[in-house]
């Protein structure tokens, strides 16, 4: 899992590409620039 403030979300790496799932908003999966896109608008609030 990749811990966040105030949320957390689950990563699958296969050795070739990573996958992240975010149990909080229905098991949507994300992109590594959509993480980093929440965790950069988190940091502002």
């Amino acid at each position: 899992g990749v811990a966040m403030p105030g949320h957390f979300i689950l990563k699958y790496d296969d050795g070739g590409e990573e996958v992240f799932f975010d149990p909080y908003n229905g098991g949507r999966i994300s992109s590594r620039t959509h993480c980093l896109d929440m965790l950069n608008q988190l940091n502002t609030e």
